[in-house]
């Protein structure tokens, strides 16, 4: 085989090879678009909820600082019991709160692939 004919059969197949590698980099590219949009889309979610999170969070810190060890006695019954439904009020308005998030969370995932 003359030089004149193998520069051109090595750029075939060099040209081949590039062209055998193409589907990974582009599979690349659109999982790191994907991973990108799924972060913002978190992020947004995260945001819209914080404010209500630490809203929550900080009913949690009134609880703590209503608890004290003089409870035990039956006379301060009311305050205990003032003391626990305010938790589970909390604990409910918590766990709507979940639900909403997960259910927006899934919905734009969802979106996404349909």
């Amino acid at each position: 085989m003359s030089r004149k004919t193998s520069a051109p059969k090595t750029q075939v197949i060099r040209a081949y090879r590039l062209v055998e590698r193409a589907p990974a980099v582009l599979l690349a590219q659109l999982l790191h678009h994907e991973l990108c949009a799924a972060a913002r889309r978190r992020h947004g979610a995260v945001r819209a909820f914080a404010a209500q999170h630490a809203s929550l969070l900080s009913d949690i810190d009134v609880v703590r600082s209503g608890l004290h060890p003089r409870m035990i006695n039956p006379t301060r019954r009311s305050e205990l019991d003032s003391l626990l439904k305010t938790e589970a009020e909390r604990s409910d308005k918590f766990k709507a709160m979940l639900q909403v998030w997960t259910g927006c969370f899934l919905d734009s995932s969802l979106r996404v692939w349909l």
